[in-house]
């Protein structure tokens, strides 16, 4: 007879036919399951009535942690075992032929937790329909009452104006659960944000709880204490099974992410009493390795910038242009003549217009060809700073990316670390209570466990401060999180990965060529190179320009329509008759001797600032050819290390087992079991550390280099092996 239809309980049956089968061979008996019920709508009595009736089955287990009172059991020659009992059920004493397994569950350790999560003056207990009967209810309250906690009873039939009236009592609500039916009580705490803690056998309402008991181990004990119960009924006649195990077997989980709705944030000592911290693990964005390149070449801010610099600098080359081009002006000018001007014999108006109409063409400028020199220069300039810019944010993004895979990674050890640290700790409590170990040990991995969890929390807030740092590069909400592309997968994308750096070795000819090839790309695809390269030009015609200024003339073209009535000679005002509009035109020859001082004072200090360029550039091509030099000796070191880090981590993981084993066994000291914990969490780290180093530099190389291998296609960087194979001979 099952609980339900779940997973959980078809995988009891499971396991109950394995143990069958286990504790059954070697005797006369072959255990077959013949027939399966499941109990729903409260019909216990009726299928237990059908399969008590039928000849061919002589043993009944009843996979349910619940059964109806006052229970009546018609038959003396069948078994019947009931594996999943928590308090005694006293009307079952009177039979021989029944197996009644029930566990001590330590309610005091229940409160208790719960009183260190939030302060506790009454709690609501929801107790099952088949376990409602006075005596039981009178029974639960008095497990509560020697913890000094009143309690509020709610069952399965109470209203939900009812439940939500007595949850506006308490202080948090505990369920004795029947699988689904504790599903109301808990979504309503769970809505007025209360703390909650399940025993549920059925495990229906784990993810929904805040806390409670994982019970799949005490699951597997129970059954094979059902089975080897009813092979000793059968085989050896042993009557009158009904038996105490002792404490519950169990594993108290929390669900951080219910914490989180309701409110309810635990301290680090209250997480040191939890065996799993449950998270459910919610859908985020997948975003891949190349996804995050290309988002960041479309969207980061910075290059965003870069480039509409580039732009505005186009159009500076085509303002400065532009003064070589025909100009076009209108003039006008207006004169008010004073009143006592009248006094002059002449025939005049008192006001006066001058206007015309200019156009004219620069012949030659050699400052206006200078500016324009200068500008194509400065363009070149910001197009090389915005290349630059997209390979600084490829290497931002790459790199950051990937120290969030090695901190993901450096999670899961940190978690497993923890894990291993808890086992220990339940193992040498366990030792303590049997007199095999001393309180030491259960002090100082307590201790340990505390600075485990600890280092969970520091990983995790280094991560968020990671994926901050990413969302900034690609534009993205500040708190968006994702889940990551395989390492494995993308470290295929490197031409320099561990396929490639296992070849070679400090020191030989082969390192050396491709060494020296890398500087000389690295130089030649330096943008930073070019731009030295490009002022050093902008000064050399600036050079040029100068000396120009005393010896080469501007040559304009030019001409003018007029229209005036001031009186000229030849105005319409004036005594001499002539024409009141006319055109003029000619050339315009200008050659400043001085402006604003001597140019020789201007031609030295052109001549120091291209002097001190070169040196510039000298210095620049001394600092990359470091920097390739110094990264490249590091990828090699970081490929050594990656490679030792591995097996010093394996060898630790496998002292670490042994150490264990001898220490559950009582024949290990505390103090190797902690040496053996930490030295292989220390290995497990520096490989994930090494390992990553080992792209980083990969990454920073390439990032030299001036171009990157990891955004291109699989045939193209097989070209790319190629070609540094070959450079290497």
């Amino acid at each position: 007879m099952l609980l339900d239809k779940s997973e959980v309980s078809s995988g009891m049956e499971k396991k109950l036919e394995k143990e069958l089968n286990l504790n059954f061979a070697g005797t006369n008996y072959e255990p077959k399951i013949l027939k399966t019920y499941v109990v729903e709508n409260n019909n216990f009595k009726e299928e237990l009535s059908k399969l008590e009736k039928n000849p061919e089955i002589n043993g009944i287990f009843v996979l349910t942690y619940e059964i109806p009172q006052n229970l009546k059991l018609k038959s003396k020659n069948k078994f019947y075992s009931f594996p999943f009992g928590f308090l005694k059920e006293n009307n079952l004493l009177k039979y021989k032929n029944v197996n009644y397994i029930t566990g001590k569950f330590n309610v005091q350790e229940d409160v208790k937790l719960l009183k260190e999560l939030k302060p506790m003056k009454k709690l609501g207990v929801f107790v099952p329909t088949l376990n409602n009967s006075e005596e039981k209810i009178a029974g639960i309250k008095k497990l509560f009452k020697k913890e000094n906690m009143p309690v509020e009873i709610i069952t399965e039939n109470t209203s939900e104006e009812n439940m939500r009236n007595i949850l506006k009592t308490v202080d948090g609500l505990y369920l004795i659960s029947y699988g689904q039916y504790g599903a109301k009580p808990l979504a309503l705490a769970n809505q007025m944000k209360l703390p909650t803690f399940t025993i549920d056998f059925s495990s229906a309402l784990n993810k929904k709880s805040l806390m409670g008991y994982d019970l799949r181990s005490e699951i597997d004990r129970r059954l094979r204490g059902g089975a080897l119960s009813y092979m000793l009924y059968k085989t050896k006649n042993k009557r009158n099974l009904i038996g105490e195990i002792g404490d519950i077997k169990k594993t108290i989980f929390y669900n951080m992410d219910i914490g989180n709705e309701i409110d309810c944030y635990p301290s680090l000592l209250f997480l040191q009493n939890i065996q799993e911290l449950n998270k459910n693990e919610e859908k985020k964005q997948y975003l891949g390795f190349k996804e995050a390149i290309n988002r960041a070449l479309i969207a980061n801010n910075n290059l965003l910038s870069a480039r509409n610099t580039m732009e505005s600098f186009i159009y500076n080359v085509g303002v400065a242009n532009s003064k070589r081009l025909p100009q076009l002006s209108l003039n006008a000018q207006y004169n008010r003549l004073d009143k006592d001007i009248t006094s002059i014999p002449m025939n005049k108006p008192e006001n006066s217009v001058n206007s015309y109409v200019k156009l004219s063409q620069v012949i030659f400028n050699d400052q206006i060809n200078a500016n324009v020199y200068i500008q194509k220069q400065q363009l070149k300039n910001s197009q090389a700073a915005y290349e630059q810019a997209k390979k600084d944010t490829i290497y931002y993004v790459a790199s950051t990316y990937l120290n969030i895979l090695q901190l993901n990674a450096q999670l899961k050890i940190q978690e497993s670390n923890y894990k291993v640290v808890k086992e220990s700790l339940n193992v040498a409590r366990v030792n303590y209570k049997v007199g095999a170990s001393g309180a030491q040990d259960v002090y100082r991995l307590e201790s340990s466990l505390s600075s485990a969890l600890s280092n969970i929390a520091e990983v995790k807030g280094q991560i968020k401060i990671a994926e901050a740092s990413l969302n900034r590069l690609l534009n993205y909400p500040i708190d968006n999180s994702y889940t990551y592309e395989n390492f494995n997968k993308i470290s295929q994308d490197f031409v320099m990965g561990k396929d490639f750096l296992k070849k070679y070795a400090y020191g030989s000819s082969g390192t050396n060529k491709l060494l020296n090839f890398l500087i000389n790309g690295a130089v030649e695809n330096s943008e930073n190179l070019e731009n030295v390269e490009n002022n050093i030009n902008i000064k050399k015609r600036e050079y040029t320009a100068a000396g120009r200024e005393r010896y080469i003339p501007s040559i304009e073209a030019f001409g003018q329509y007029n229209k005036n009535n001031i009186i000229t000679p030849w105005g319409e005002n004036s005594n001499v008759h002539g024409p009141s509009e006319y055109w003029q035109g000619g050339v315009a020859i200008t050659l400043p001797l001085i402006q604003g001082g001597e140019t020789i004072e201007q031609r030295k200090m052109i001549e120091k600032q291209i002097e001190s360029l070169s040196y510039k550039k000298k210095e620049l091509n001394n600092e990359i050819a470091q920097n390739v030099s110094q990264t490249f000796t590091k990828l090699l070191t970081d490929y050594i290390q990656s490679y030792t880090s591995e097996v010093s981590a394996t060898s630790a993981e496998k002292n670490l087992k042994i150490v264990s084993n001898l220490y559950a066994a009582g024949n290990g000291t505390i103090t190797d079991l902690l040496d053996a914990q930490n030295s292989t969490l220390a290995a497990q780290l520096n490989h994930v550390i090494a390992n990553y180093n080992m792209f980083n530099s990969a990454v920073k190389l390439e990032n030299l280099y001036g171009d990157y291998t990891i955004t291109k296609t699989p045939l193209e960087r097989q070209a790319i092996i190629n070609k540094l194979e070959s450079i290497m001979n």
